[in-house]
């Protein structure tokens, strides 16, 4: 048995880890929507999503705003999840993350953009910060790009640091300038999901099934990489195409 085999881990102890998972994730969203300004028992809970009715006070409370709320959160959480996964697994870093290579600052200076320039067009903010994250990851990239067009993960990293860097500098600049509407700038940057409504989760769910799907399939070949850039070139991995 070699190394790699040892630190597998067994298929029963996987299914048990998701499976406390998914029963954590119900719990803890069961929490949420009861919990609040207005407290509201399980039973209550229960009784307003198992009828259609929005008429009285709670049902509007958990249907409208504090049910959407949540699938929201649940979405954005799973989103990060898979994109730090897959971005340790290229890198081969247990520290690498949207946020520290650059991606976040990308899509977080398109969308302070939109709201000081173009205040009106506020509805195009995803649309903007995912045009954004995917600039600053083609910079990071073809500055990473050695003259033999391999890509070395230390150079990836490297360039996400320092473009984040300056992205982020760009950012802050362009908030002190626009001071009037620095809370709204300043907290969508920190990211919040008051406000956020069904309609949100309809513009987030499509891409997530689409991202997740997509993550899914690349899966193996990605895996591919904790072999080495070396070994997996030697069996046929495209590792700059992946990356």
């Amino acid at each position: 048995m070699n190394h790699q085999d040892k630190r597998a881990m067994p298929a029963g102890r996987k299914l048990l880890i998701i499976g406390a998972a998914c029963a954590a994730l119900l719990i803890i969203g069961a929490v949420s929507i009861s919990v609040g300004t207005i407290k509201f028992s399980f039973h209550e809970v229960l009784s307003c999503l198992l009828h259609n009715s929005t008429a009285d006070m709670a049902s509007r409370i958990i249907k409208n705003i504090r049910g959407p709320r949540i699938i929201n959160g649940f979405l954005v959480g799973m989103n990060i999840a898979v994109a730090g996964v897959l971005l340790q697994a290229i890198l081969r870093n247990p520290m690498a993350s949207p946020n520290i290579i650059g991606v976040n600052t990308g899509a977080g200076l398109a969308a302070v953009v939109i709201m000081t320039i173009v205040p009106e067009k506020m509805q195009y903010i995803p649309i903007a910060a995912f045009i954004g994250a995917m600039g600053a990851s083609f910079l990071i990239f073809a500055l990473s790009v050695q003259k033999s067009g391999h890509t070395a993960t230390v150079h990836i990293v490297l360039a996400g640091v320092a473009v984040s860097a300056l992205l982020r500098a760009v950012t802050n600049g362009i908030m002190m300038i626009n001071s009037d509407v620095l809370d709204i700038t300043f907290s969508w940057t920190l990211g919040s999901l008051s406000g956020r409504s069904w309609p949100t989760v309809s513009l987030i769910l499509p891409y997530s099934l689409i991202g997740m799907a997509a993550a899914l399939f690349i899966s193996p070949k990605v895996n591919l990489f904790s072999l080495g850039d070396e070994m997996a070139s030697s069996i046929g991995l495209k590792t700059g195409l992946y990356r």
